[in-house]
């Protein structure tokens, strides 16, 4: 493959991300779908799309990871997504966008914009009428966010959708700002649109990033600075008002204090767990007995270098120190003579300081090939290729477990809409699409409790429950749910030891208090 094709399938996937990574769950398998079939078209010389050594020592530290992992479906997860991300830059390194690509892919992430503007004019209602659809776990959260009246447009929260808006508007405006005519009037729409979707989401994070970078853009500038200057900052300071206005729980400083608690969490995981980590995607589990756990509402830090920090611990110290160094310097460089994409590339690792936004696909993808575009044209190409045999490995698995947890996910998914017998079985079997996941074995014990559910479906539910007790060796919820089973099945005293457990790895679960009466109660 040519690198102009290469090229194309880099912007491609990143727009697509942005559109469906969040809300099609078949997305991911064919991305990597996708992604094996234009590496592997690279001639095997031309593969140089990373310096070996970071492959090599993420590779490591992630096998370390997952002896240690406090959550291995969410660390198999994470893997996944981060090692797409990095295959994603690389072909962006060695095949960058032209700078009219570049804009198409700034235009497409732009228009998603009118998903959120969507959910603004009643797309938020009719989805609150859905919600009865989704599974039992699902339902809560999804009731939660849907009546906050805040738009998440096509990601899977507001502050996320908000922060991909702004990553676009640096080249939406470098593109306002060159072009003349109608194009101008284009680019300017789609900039306004993407303002639009950022007020709509009501995130505070994503405008005050917005404010930080356009200080270095305007001082950068030499033409029109006072006139362009008052335009924009009366922009940003009425969007800040905006937002400020439509959120209620800014009085009571809610949002701070709900990330101080992450923060708190995510320092008592690193305290106790210091040499290793929890592996990706643990500090959720681990940070379940902190005295902090029940305040802690997120499985994510809400600053991902504190997490991942938590989540290497300090054998993974030098790889991150390195990764910080080396996007110093891509800014550094790039600042030079590309400095609306270093300012897009910017602003999601600036938001990552105080959110998790690294750690989802609708948003970490589109940087992926916006920063590995900048790298391309400010770095040489590496002088190593990835050995091929070390590549088709990496994207076949990638492409094997990708479509497998898809395939569990669907089943897992339609099970919600299935009377309780048979629900128990589409989830028992949906687990068995992916055995190092535990959610649908949840969720099969969550049908097999229902009145009506036959014995027997509770007694291969719990059986599969003890099978699976590594994926998350530290949750609650698993062991509440073993003990409510076994409580059904007519064994209190083995349902009260694992009720007593559940309260162990959770204390502040004082609803737990009920089951364990509920194990001591004469029968």
């Amino acid at each position: 493959m040519r690198a102009r094709g290469l090229a194309i399938v880099a912007a491609c996937a990143g727009v697509a991300a942005g559109w469906c990574a969040a809300s099609f769950a078949g997305f991911a398998p064919l991305l990597w779908a996708a992604l094996l079939l234009a590496l592997l078209a690279v001639a095997p010389e031309r593969r140089r799309i990373l310096d070996p050594g970071w492959p090599l020592a993420g590779a490591v530290l992630l096998a370390l990871g997952w002896l240690v992992a406090a959550d291995h479906e969410l660390a198999l997860q994470h893997t996944l997504l981060f090692a797409a991300a990095a295959l994603l830059f690389g072909m962006a390194r060695i095949a960058p966008p032209s700078d009219r690509l570049l804009g198409l892919v700034a235009a497409g992430l732009a228009l998603t914009a009118l998903v959120a503007i969507g959910q603004a004019c009643g797309g938020l209602e009719r989805a609150s009428a859905l919600v009865v659809a989704l599974p039992p776990g699902w339902q809560e959260a999804a009731a939660v966010r849907l009546a906050s009246g805040r738009v998440f447009g096509t990601a899977a929260l507001p502050g996320h959708f908000a922060i991909l808006m702004v990553m676009t508007a640096p080249l939406l405006a470098e593109r306002a700002l060159r072009a003349g005519g109608r194009r101008r009037a284009g680019w300017a729409f789609l900039l306004a649109l993407a303002v639009a979707a950022v007020a709509l989401t009501r995130s505070l994070a994503a405008v005050g990033i917005a404010a930080v970078l356009l200080l270095p853009w305007l001082a950068r500038r030499r033409r029109g600075r006072a006139c362009l200057a008052a335009v924009a900052l009366a922009a940003v300071a009425v969007l800040a008002a905006v937002v400020v206005a439509a959120r209620g729980d800014l009085g009571r400083l809610e949002p701070l204090q709900l990330r101080w608690v992450n923060w708190r969490t995510t320092a008592w995981v690193f305290r106790h767990h210091p040499w290793l980590g929890v592996g990706l995607g643990g500090v959720g589990q681990a940070g379940l007995a902190a005295p902090t756990g029940a305040a802690n509402i997120t499985p994510y830090a809400h600053c991902t270098p504190l997490e991942l920090l938590a989540e290497v611990g300090v054998a993974g110290i030098p790889l991150l120190a390195a990764g910080a160094w080396a996007l110093a310097r891509l800014f550094r460089l790039g600042w030079r003579e590309h400095p609306a994409l270093t300012l897009a590339v910017a602003a999601v690792v600036l938001h990552n300081l105080v959110d998790f936004s690294a750690y989802r696909p609708e948003v970490l993808l589109p940087w992926a090939v916006l920063a590995g575009t900048l790298a391309g044209r400010v770095w040489p190409a590496p002088r190593q290729h990835v050995p091929a045999f070390a590549l088709t490995a990496v994207l076949a698995a990638g492409s094997i477990v990708s479509a497998l947890s898809w395939r569990s996910e669907a089943a897992a998914t339609s099970a919600a809409a299935l009377p309780p017998a048979a629900a128990v079985e589409a989830a028992l079997a949906a687990a068995r699409w992916a055995p190092w996941t535990v959610t649908p074995v949840e969720m099969a014990a969550g049908f097999a409790l229902v009145p009506g559910a036959p014995r027997a479906a509770r007694e291969r539910v719990g059986d599969e429950l003890a099978a699976r007790w590594w994926v998350q060796s530290r949750s609650a919820r698993w062991a509440e749910a073993r003990a409510r089973l076994l409580l059904a099945e007519g064994r209190p005293g083995e349902a009260f030891v694992w009720a007593r457990e559940a309260r162990r790895r959770a204390p502040w679960r004082t609803e737990l208090d009920q089951l364990e009466a509920a194990c001591t109660r004469p029968r």
